[in-house]
């Protein structure tokens, strides 16, 4: 009966180590704030890389930008945190990056520059299981 609870506690514990594993994963599809895009998270050899993949209104400008990458050599810093370089295609710059998990379905992307800096928060695409 002990070895019974012993494996009942070990599959609880394991269980909430995948739970929070996954709370950190920030590969998968994101919508940007304001909903004006969508850019694919990817992880490849330990750091992460994201592109755009979908603009909401594109101009002609804007359609060329479809397939950029713009988050790149992302690095996990803690369980929460992640740091590299973020790609602004509007000011054509690179910038300091950090991402920041707020939950399982959200991220804040912050941008430094100089003395400025910008964030906005992600929500991750949820797709409809038919």
């Amino acid at each position: 009966m002990n070895k019974i609870k012993l494996f009942l506690v070990i599959g609880a514990l394991a269980s909430m180590c995948i739970i929070s594993v996954d709370a950190q994963n920030i590969t998968g599809i994101w919508i940007t704030e304001k909903s004006e895009s969508k850019v694919e998270i990817f992880e490849r050899n330990g750091e992460y890389s994201g592109k755009i993949i979908w603009i909401k209104v594109p101009t002609e400008k804007d359609q060329k930008n479809v397939g950029t990458v713009i988050l790149k050599n992302f690095i996990r810093k803690d369980d929460k945190t992640c740091e590299g370089m973020i790609f602004a295609p509007h000011l054509n710059k690179n910038l300091k990056g950090t991402i920041t998990v707020k939950s399982e379905n959200e991220i804040e992307v912050r941008g430094h520059f100089a003395f400025f800096s910008g964030k906005q928060f992600w929500i991750r695409e949820i797709k409809n299981k038919d």
